[in-house]
């Protein structure tokens, strides 16, 4: 869903896109590893 807003995002935070798509990846690769072994990801 987020990925979808990433230019939105980036005028709101200051970030550059490419910052946050790869962060966003971060978090999507956590979540793929983490179900794959019925766990979880916190997000802070």
């Amino acid at each position: 869903m987020l990925l979808g807003h990433i230019p939105a995002i980036a005028a709101e935070t200051g970030w550059r896109d490419d910052y946050i798509r790869r962060r966003l990846g971060n978090i999507t690769d956590a979540l793929g590893r983490a179900r794959s072994v019925n766990g979880g990801v916190v997000i802070w």
